[in-house]
């Protein structure tokens, strides 16, 4: 099972997070695959709890390289292991995402991302 996911790469994170609703779409049962977590810390000290998936998940960048052309996978399939929460968009973090490429930021853009995943 896969699903495109656009997310926001974000230096801030620590770690990727998903929607709990994205679960289902990549072949995860919330009550069985997923585990619950101590919680998680957010920006200005918030905290809110999470969920782990028991096993990694694979990624694949799917970017548009040249303009006018069609999306294509860019690099090699890699793992994730994301926490999910109750809401809030998708975060690209430093622990699995970060590792797999070299980022560089520009203070005037924003930089999202659309990767395939599979479970």
């Amino acid at each position: 099972m896969s699903a495109d996911v656009a997310g926001i790469v974000d230096s801030g994170a620590d770690g990727t997070l998903f929607p709990l609703e994205l679960a289902p779409a990549l072949g995860l049962d919330v009550e069985k695959d997923l585990v619950k977590q101590d919680g998680s810390s957010g920006a200005a000290g918030t905290t809110f709890e999470t969920w782990a998936a028991r096993k990694p998940i694979t990624g694949r960048v799917f970017a548009i390289m040249r303009p006018g052309e069609s999306a294509e996978f860019f690099g090699e399939p890699f793992e994730l292991s994301p926490a999910f929460a109750a809401d809030g968009p998708v975060l690209w973090g430093r622990s699995d995402f970060f590792t797999n490429f070299t980022i560089t930021f520009h203070t005037h853009e924003h930089l999202g991302l659309l990767l395939t995943l599979e479970q």
